[in-house]
């Protein structure tokens, strides 16, 4: 550069994906479901224009539940630049948001107009800086589930899987020790007993169906009448199991919604993560 004199960093070619909770909107439009309504709240920045682009070339999917907030807000971005084919250091966009009164109003309020005529409702929270960081937002989504009890919301949650009563969870087995008051890392492995007693112990606690998930050993689908196993698959050869998560949580939604039970809906969520 010749005004710092800093080396420049020349960009060859970039490319914008959905990713997070835009990853499970894709994946429930790839299964065909017919109608997405879409919640949340996007910064007025170029990464908010290019997410409205993005999910408004579906016609399957409706953006008139994001909200723009213009100030003390970045849309969600995590950018990753790559030196031919090694990632460097990540750049990300959002971390630092705060989400005010007026908008956690509105987005409730667009929420709960469209529950009555929704088959389910996902929860999907992925960022600490995101609009479940609002105590107050929290709060007026508890008192949504509660008004609407005939109505099935799915919860999967990084930091707040224990903030929503009346909820099916799905959650993996690490979140699941920690919820179980257990400090474990994402390295570790959880023993198949281990699993077994977490699944029993939420179950007790939230009394909903719960989705445990295991990565390749599948998963435990705990209610009501016993605890079920769902097996993992065997698929060979390499494997990115980016984004498996938010497929299983696309695929046991897209189940629910069409009236199938929580033992039909891992086994179909099971399916498409392993797709």
């Amino acid at each position: 550069s010749v005004e710092t004199g800093l080396e420049i960093k020349a960009v060859a070619k970039q490319r914008y994906t959905l990713g997070a909770a835009g990853n499970v909107v894709m994946n429930l439009v790839s299964l065909g479901v017919k109608r997405v309504n879409v919640f949340g709240v996007v910064g007025n920045d170029l990464f908010g224009r290019e997410l409205l682009q993005l999910l408004g070339k579906h016609r399957n999917i409706s953006t008139k539940g994001l909200l723009v907030q213009s100030k003390d807000w970045n849309t969600h971005v995590y950018s990753k630049p790559y030196l031919a084919d090694r990632e460097l250091n990540r750049i990300d966009f959002g971390r630092f948001n705060s989400m005010q009164k007026s908008t956690a109003d509105a987005l409730a309020g667009r929420i709960e107009r469209a529950v009555s005529s929704s088959d389910v409702v996902i929860i999907n929270e992925q960022f600490a800086s995101g609009i479940h960081d609002s105590g107050y937002f929290r709060e007026l989504l508890r008192r949504l589930i509660r008004k609407h009890p005939g109505t099935t919301f799915i919860l999967d949650s990084r930091h707040y899987s224990d903030a929503y009563d009346g909820t099916i969870r799905k959650i993996n087995e690490i979140e699941a020790a920690r919820l179980c008051g257990l400090n474990r890392s994402p390295e570790d492995k959880v023993t198949y007993p281990e699993a077994v007693n977490y699944a029993d112990k939420l179950w007790k606690q939230w009394k909903k169906p719960l989705f445990l998930t295991r990565g390749d050993r599948g998963c435990f689908v705990r209610d009501a009448k016993c605890r079920h196993e769902i097996p993992g698959l065997l698929i060979t050869g390499r494997t990115d199991t980016v984004g498996s998560g938010d497929s299983m949580l696309a695929g046991v939604s897209a189940a629910l919604a069409s009236g199938a039970s929580p033992v039909e809906a891992a086994t179909f969520g099971n399916f498409t993560a392993g797709v």
